[in-house]
């Protein structure tokens, strides 16, 4: 039993110390991004929103058919639901409460973290390993400003943009099976949704974004300089990115009551 006791405090001590140094770097991330943005030429600031806008198409466009599809098949399960069971008066609760403000955002928040963390966790992290980062250091390229700061903004632009679009594919899911039911209402539904979701929605995918893009540049900044760490690399940041959209999530439905 004290063996047991033992090796349990000695796991909970290494994970508060992994917790320790993962806050250090994120911190030290979040400040050399904030000190890359100065002293811009204009050149340099084309080329940021030509890679912004890039990581923008990869992060939030070319994802919308997988996320598409899921949001379609929530919507529409949810319609299902509503008619097999003939509660109707419980649809503003399900499209606003439900499917906009909760399960739209995981959905996409879900998409981005298995697209795009991994992606730039490996994508880094190879660059780490193989001293590509030191190398632009070397040559005075600042490779916060190159490497970390179109990808933040383009992640957390790309997954609001995505939010957006998913919330309106699930909306229209469950209108399409709603039409056949005149008792539910039809499109006076879209009154009944709080003026409210729109803001929230943009909300909570800025929020979203913003943790994913910092956990995969922690992760890709980060690990030990070995070409086996990659993977795991790429595994930490899916695995922190998607508890901490839970943990946000969880915590922007208590504060708004």
């Amino acid at each position: 039993m004290l063996a047991i006791l033992e090796a349990w405090g000695a796991d909970v001590q290494r994970r508060f110390g992994a917790f320790l140094r993962d806050l250090q770097g994120i911190g030290e991330i979040v400040g050399r991004i904030a000190t890359s943005t100065r002293g811009m030429s204009s050149g340099a600031r084309r080329l940021l929103r030509r890679h912004i806008g890039m990581q923008i198409y990869f992060t939030g466009v070319q994802a919308v058919p997988v996320a598409g599809l899921l949001a379609f098949l929530v919507g529409f399960g949810f319609g299902q639901l509503i008619a097999a069971n003939q509660i109707f008066f419980l649809i503003p609760i399900f499209l606003d409460r439900i499917i906009l403000q909760n399960v739209a955002p995981l959905i996409a928040a879900i998409v981005v973290v298995a697209r795009t963390s991994s992606a730039v966790a490996v994508e880094l992290g190879n660059m780490t390993v193989a001293r590509e980062v030191e190398m632009l250091e070397g040559f005075g390229i600042d490779p916060y400003r190159h490497l970390a700061l179109p990808r933040l903004f383009g992640i957390v632009i790309g997954t609001a943009c995505l939010t957006l679009i998913v919330a309106a594919i699930a909306m229209l899911s469950l209108f399409s099976v709603m039409q056949e039911y005149p008792q539910s209402g039809g499109i006076d539904l879209v009154l009944k949704v709080s003026p409210y979701t729109g803001s929230h929605l943009v909300a909570i995918g800025l929020a979203y974004g913003l943790v994913i893009a910092i956990v995969s540049l922690r992760q890709g900044f980060g690990l030990d300089p070995y070409f086996t760490e990659v993977p795991k690399a790429a595994s930490r940041a899916v695995i922190k990115s998607i508890v901490l959209c839970a943990v946000a999530s969880a915590l922007g439905s208590v504060l708004a009551g």
